[in-house]
């Protein structure tokens, strides 16, 4: 068995309750340095609104590199003596307000004999571990799918490949006007330490010595760059802005078209809302593109020109600014991977939400016909309260 934190790691979550097979599939890919999207896989297994058959992730494993093999244990000790790679099992979990008891599927990566605990990656919660008890009464049907990987496993940096090709071919229009605005950036930042420079000779010589003309001088300087950078902030937002539209409207039509070309077993498997959700999130490449290209480059360029000039004033203080940046830098790579789950945790949330407004709507004739009304209040409750839930977390940590 591998570390646990390589496990955690490479768990997948789900995007929405129908996902915990085609999940575990790709945590298994993940686990193994294979990558599949989501989105394939729901469509190789064959999974609807209802989720995932075993015998539909039997035939979407054997085609992303595993040779699988479905079984059923006698009891969960056959799983510490007789199970040497990572299974699927099939469970059995309460479903909340509901109360009733949900299918649901886990990856079991094997029995911690110095801890007397079994690691389960489970895609709705995480890296969890059970006693033989606990998951005695958990997997119950004893069924479980054995996945060994072939020759013809689907490695991640192809994957990683394809997306960098295809996210460079998006920007590859839009160079120009990024480098012009990157530019402008640094510009503003290079007039925003005007303000500092000048209250230090303020402080350190003009006032000190009483030159009043000098100080008006200094003043008459200050607002007429403090006039070019609301200029050039004004230029640069404007480019921004127009990117953001072209960008928008380029990546909306390829998404729209492609999803228009897919089969339809495809939307028999996906609800309405979570493919709204999922185009409005498109809004979020065109943020990250603007923040790397922008505000990173840019706040980089100020670092690098504020510790050259802290070194002209004292070296020990260039030295102590520094010494801190890898400290900046340890903090952001130990909370990199939280700050990635918690994001990718409150985007699935806000697709479950936004899908179960959007289907609850279109079913309100059933809805009233059947006097069901407390019983969608109590779930699109739920619902709701979990994201928020997500929600807050994330901000805790920054991510959203």
């Amino acid at each position: 068995m591998k570390s646990l934190k390589h496990i955690e790691k490479t768990i997948v979550r789900q995007q929405g309750q129908a996902d915990c097979g085609v999940a575990c599939l790709a945590s298994l890919l993940a686990n193994y340095g294979g990558r599949s999207r989501l989105e394939r896989l729901r469509e190789l297994s064959g999974t609807d609104p209802q989720g995932t058959l075993l015998l539909g992730l039997y035939q979407a494993a054997s085609q992303i590199g595993f040779d699988a093999e479905g079984m059923e244990a006698d009891s969960v000790e056959n799983l510490k003596t007789d199970v040497s790679e990572p299974v699927i099992l099939r469970v059995l979990i309460d479903n909340g307000p509901t109360g009733q008891r949900l299918q649901h599927y886990i990856v079991c990566y094997g029995w911690d004999a110095t801890r007397q605990l079994f690691i389960i990656g489970d895609p709705a919660q995480g890296l969890l571990t059970y006693t033989t008890q606990e998951l005695t009464a958990l997997w119950s049907s004893r069924i479980l799918l054995t996945l060994t990987p072939n020759a013809s496993l689907q490695h991640q940096r192809d994957e990683q490949k394809a997306k960098r090709q295809w996210l460079f071919s998006l920007v590859r229009e839009d160079t120009q006007l990024l480098a012009i605005s990157t530019g402008l950036g640094i510009v503003t930042a290079g007039l925003g330490l005007s303000t500092a420079i000048f209250s230090q000779k303020l402080i350190d010589e003009i006032l000190p010595k009483h030159e009043s003309t000098r100080l008006m001088l200094g003043l008459l300087l200050l607002t007429f760059l403090l006039v070019a950078r609301a200029v050039v902030n004004y230029l640069r937002g404007f480019l921004l802005n127009r990117q953001s539209r072209d960008f928008n409207n380029r990546i909306i039509n390829r998404f729209y078209e492609a999803l228009l070309y897919l089969p339809k077993s495809f939307f028999d498997s996906r609800k309405t809302g979570e493919l709204v959700a999922r185009l409005n999130d498109t809004s979020r490449i065109q943020r990250a593109i603007s923040h790397l290209t922008g505000t990173v480059v840019i706040n980089v360029l100020v670092v690098l020109v504020s510790v050259g000039y802290l070194f002209t004033f004292s070296g020990w203080i260039g030295l102590l600014s520094l010494v801190s940046i890898p400290l900046y830098g340890g903090l952001v790579w130990r909370y990199h991977q939280r700050i990635i789950d918690g994001q990718r945790q409150v985007m699935a949330a806000s697709a479950h939400t936004e899908s179960n407004y959007v289907d609850t709507i279109q079913g309100v004739d059933v809805i009233k016909a059947t006097n069901r009304e407390p019983f969608f209040s109590t779930i699109t409750k739920a619902v709701y309260v979990n994201f928020q839930n997500k929600v807050y977390s994330c901000r805790g940590l920054d991510c959203v």
